[in-house]
């Protein structure tokens, strides 16, 4: 156990974690209002390392709430907008010539962010 940290027992231990996620919760809840249950929802798929669909009608904050749990946790977003004429290298990124080091460059797409969605409102997390 590191220095830094009092000596607590497993309870003591175990009570921080749950404030910790309380205060994961509260953040996210400032942004988004009225989904509390979406936001439990959320935070135990992120504790449990898994993936979220999230549906329910357009403009009522499905992107808005993906993007806030990934800012409350440190990491990045992105988001796709599927269209008829989207390429596998809008989604995974692609190599560049870049005329003045005379080399190609990759340019990486929104799959190598923290917390992706796309249109229909499907998030995942992945490790930071």
């Amino acid at each position: 156990m590191p220095s830094s940290l009092p000596n607590r027992t497993p309870s003591q231990m175990l009570l921080h974690e749950f404030e910790r996620i309380d205060a994961l919760r509260e953040n996210i809840e400032r942004v988004i209002i009225g989904k509390s249950g979406t936001v439990k929802f959320l935070v135990t798929a992120l504790l449990a390392r898994g993936h979220a669909l999230i549906e329910d009608i357009p403009g009522i904050g499905k992107t808005s709430l993906a993007r806030a749990l990934t800012r409350s946790v440190d990491c990045r977003f992105k988001r796709i907008q599927f269209t008829l004429d989207l390429l596998p290298s809008d989604v995974i990124g692609m190599s560049i010539l870049d005329s003045e080091r005379k080399e190609f460059v990759f340019k990486p797409g929104p799959i190598f962010a923290h917390g992706l969605c796309d249109d229909p409102g499907i998030f995942f997390i992945t490790e930071k």
